[in-house]
């Protein structure tokens, strides 16, 4: 089942998923910031959805291809933050107007990573853990971009810990967060089916990232990722408001 879209919206669509999905292979996230802008103008309703469900199969293979270098003392207590963030993102999404809550997080997500590339390095703690994972169960219900606060969690481990630790962390989260938005009638067969139309591309970006992983050494990793992370909490505080001012001006 593919989009409602004209090819000449569904290749550029496809083309975005595709570096997003070869840049999160590489670096641990980075797909949603690629394909959400770009969706949310030509396909709003592939957002968060159906991209969450096809998103599920490049944080897997992720996940698989370094498993070695999980570190799954790190798994609970994000796991913890991402299902209370979950949980919060939904009752919002269910009861309330949710953009300017969006744009609080995504300039919290802007600060944190100017002042991650100030700060020493640093291990994730529990309670960073815990306060990654509810920033990323809020931000990842409500936008399918939940990928930065953890990022800025883990930004000082290895890079094969960091994509695989994160490639599980988030492939747990997004199954709760698809059960969520499934009780509040925002995912069923229809986006499933949907999301089902972007695998194919994530699955090409995925293996393109693998002749990359060797070339990233740690400084250039760590860089990247801020600067990715920073950009993607700017996008989402422009498009959040953009949603807010476009509802209430005539």
């Amino acid at each position: 089942m593919l989009p409602d879209l004209p090819w000449g919206q569904l290749l550029p669509a496809w083309g975005a998923i595709t570096i997003g999905a070869m840049i999160q292979g590489t670096i641990g996230f980075g797909l949603a910031l690629v394909a959400a802008p770009l969706l949310l103008l030509i396909a709003p309703d592939m957002i968060p959805g159906p991209m969450m469900f096809a998103t599920f199969a490049l944080t897997f293979l992720t996940w698989w291809r370094e498993r070695w270098a999980v570190h799954w003392k790190d798994i609970p207590m994000a796991l913890i933050g991402r299902i209370t963030g979950t949980l919060l993102g939904t009752v919002a999404m269910a009861t309330i107007p949710s953009e300017l809550l969006i744009s609080a997080m995504g300039l919290l997500i802007v600060f944190a990573s100017i002042m991650s590339a100030k700060l020493p390095p640093f291990q994730p703690s529990n309670r960073i853990a815990i306060f990654a994972g509810v920033l990323s169960g809020v931000i990842g219900t409500m936008t399918a971009a939940g990928g930065p606060p953890m990022v800025l969690a883990f930004q000082h481990v290895s890079g094969p810990r960091l994509r695989a630790t994160l490639g599980a962390i988030f492939s747990i989260g997004i199954i709760i967060s698809l059960a969520s938005l499934s009780l509040i009638n925002r995912f069923g067969l229809k986006e499933a089916l949907l999301g089902s139309s972007f695998i194919p591309p994530i699955l090409l970006g995925y293996l393109l990232s693998g002749p990359l992983l060797p070339i990233i050494n740690k400084n250039l990793f760590r860089r990247f990722a801020l600067i990715l992370a920073g950009s993607s909490g700017l996008f989402i505080v422009i498009s959040s408001l953009s949603t807010w001012l476009g509802m209430r001006l005539p």
